[in-house]
This record gives C-alpha cells, sequence and structure tokens, in this order.
C-alpha cells in the first residue's frame, strides 16, 4: 500500500478537525436560539396582565419563560426577549427591573412596582405609579 506520508496525514488531520469544528459551532449557535423557553421570568410575574387606564385601553402585557410581550388590541403585538431581571425588595412592594432585547437587537430597560392588595396582584410602572394593572383572568392560554 502507497504512504502519502506524514505531510498528507496533518492537512487531511487538520481539515477533519476544521469540518468538526465548523459543525460543533453551528449545533452550539442553535442552542442558543430559542431561549424563550428558558424560565427567565419568576412566577409570580407569569402572565397576562391588564388595567382599566383609559390611555391603555385594549392593552395587555404578556411577561412568561423568556419574553415580554407588548400588544395593544390585533393590531399590534411586540415580542422581545428578557435578558436580564433584577428585584429590589422594600416595604410591601418589589421593584422589578427588566432588561430585553427586540428583533432588532436593541436593548430597553422597564421598571414596575409589584405587589399583593386585598384585590389580588398589582403592577405598578416605576414613572406611572398610579395606574394598576391586575393579573387577567383568561380562558385562553399562549405557549411560546
Amino acid at each position: 500500500m502507497y504512504d502519502r506520508g506524514l505531510g498528507y496525514r496533518l492537512t487531511h488531520f487538520a481539515e477533519s478537525l476544521a469540518i468538526m469544528a465548523f459543525f460543533l459551532s453551528i449545533l452550539f449557535g442553535l442552542m442558543g436560539c430559542g431561549t424563550s423557553s428558558e424560565r427567565i421570568v419568576p412566577e409570580e410575574l407569569d402572565g397576562f396582565w391588564e388595567t382599566d387606564e383609559k390611555q391603555y385601553e385594549d392593552c395587555i402585557l404578556e411577561m412568561s419563560g423568556g419574553l415580554i410581550v407588548f400588544q395593544k388590541g390585533t393590531s399590534f403585538t411586540d415580542i422581545n426577549y428578557v435578558k436580564r431581571i433584577t428585584k429590589d425588595s422594600s416595604d410591601n412592594k418589589v421593584l422589578y427591573q427588566i432588561t430585553y432585547e427586540n428583533k432588532d437587537k436593541e436593548h430597553f430597560s422597564f421598571s414596575f412596582y409589584y405587589s399583593k392588595d386585598s384585590g389580588g396582584e398589582v403592577l405598578r410602572l416605576k414613572n406611572r405609579e398610579y395606574v394598576e394593572w391586575r393579573r387577567k383572568k383568561s380562558d385562553l392560554i399562549y405557549f411560546p
């Protein structure tokens, strides 16, 4: 049998490693996609939230898994990916700050207070504490 030499074997080995590295990078890249199924949003925030405030009529805020979704009726839906959540507890309310990324890879921050009162759970935007967002009672469940 003909021996092609050490140079050929090393070249063939290097090509094999490069091909394997390429496919592994694709595999790991795909594993990073679809992070919406990862539980990032705490269970106490998980669900649909709505308010009676006229300014936000027909608006719904949804938080679940790794998503935060802003919706206005059937005409507007903005799906975003949660990157980080911080929680700061004081008194009877908790301040949450959610950093999220939109489809254009732009980062935004959303801050609100979470508390419980006799009427149930309440979210209040940090910059509009007078507006109460309450968990929506719904038959429809959305699984991203």
